[in-house]
């Protein structure tokens, strides 16, 4: 389904101006001193009808928007955009109970994580996204952040967000010299546990999933899938550890493609994994000896894990 987006802004009664290939309008879901909320507007882009706030970092596909304006399910809400039914008055009330649900869980990322269009990005960290393969298609799908300042200071920040585009919880990767390489939340800021990364761009008829122990090789892998023209997600639960509600997320696919290292924390998780065969067909993606999704591609190049992941496949 192609997006009319001016129509569904019109509709919604969202305030917006265009600016090259967005709209933007002050956030339809939290009080906005300025216009921080955009939507795309290009037909031949992937992102076509993605929205994001860069202040209160919610944001998913105009059927998530629709979802949480008019307090709608997805399919209904998808058949609403292609009506063209105007928004009636008292379902603008339901709008101002859907923001306060949405505001309600609280969490967010630390001071000093800023999270902004990839052009804008300080040279350190932009040098280190490029350094890391990230693509501005990435930055913008993902929300990807940084922060030069805070506990975050001087690390790639990787926001984990729901089904519903609701901040979970983060990972943040240093790019100088730190003791420790990864950052997550400290058990005080309340983060979910089992968030898992790729959950927010996961459809409704989903079938594949490539599972990653960290963000960073998922997005590798992101990169290599779309050189196959595969129908296939991609997910990462920032370790090996699998918990109960990681398999009440990962197992909603049919087929998993399991892109574990491999070391002893990887076999860890593959055999985790396994009770997950009762109703899932488990895949392995195998990696060269000591190389992970992020090694095969920097050491061999992306056809290289493109290929990991069609002999998967």
């Amino acid at each position: 389904m192609i997006v009319d987006v001016p129509d569904l802004l019109t509709r919604l009664g969202i305030d917006a101006v265009q600016k090259g290939e967005h709209w933007w309008a002050r956030c339809p879901f939290h009080e906005d001193s300025k216009p921080s909320w955009r939507i795309r507007d290009q037909a031949d882009h992937p992102m076509h009808g993605k929205h994001h706030c860069f202040a209160c970092e919610g944001g998913g596909s105009a059927v998530w928007l629709v979802m949480h304006m008019l307090g709608m399910e997805a399919r209904p809400a998808s058949t609403w955009i292609a009506s063209g039914k105007q928004v009636e008055a008292k379902v603008k009330l339901d709008l101002q109970v859907v923001m306060r649900a949405r505001k309600s869980y609280g969490f967010e990322l630390p001071p000093g994580a800023v999270v902004a269009p990839f052009d804008r990005w300080p040279a350190i960290a932009h040098n280190y996204a490029i350094e890391r393969n990230l693509t501005e298609y990435q930055v913008d799908r993902w929300g990807l952040g940084y922060a030069r300042e805070g506990r975050l200071r001087g690390r790639l920040v990787i926001p984990i967000r729901d089904g519903l585009g609701r901040l979970r919880s983060y990972t943040a990767r240093s790019w100088g010299n730190a003791d420790r390489k990864y950052l997550e939340p400290r058990t005080e800021e309340g983060a979910d546990k089992t968030a898992v990364f790729g959950e927010e761009h996961w459809p409704e008829d989903r079938d594949s999933v490539v599972l990653c122990e960290g963000a960073l090789n998922a997005l590798a892998v992101e990169r290599a899938i779309l050189m196959t023209e595969r129908p296939i997600e991609v997910a990462a639960l920032e370790g090996s550890q699998f918990l109960p509600g990681h398999v009440m997320r990962v197992g909603t696919f049919p087929r998993i493609y399991v892109a574990a290292d491999p070391d002893k924390a990887g076999d860890k998780l593959r055999l985790a994994l396994r009770g997950l065969s009762r109703w899932c067909e488990l895949k392995q993606l195998v990696f060269p000896h000591g190389f992970d999704a992020c090694d095969v591609e920097k050491k061999q190049g992306l056809a290289a894990l493109a290929e990991l992941v069609e002999a998967a496949a």
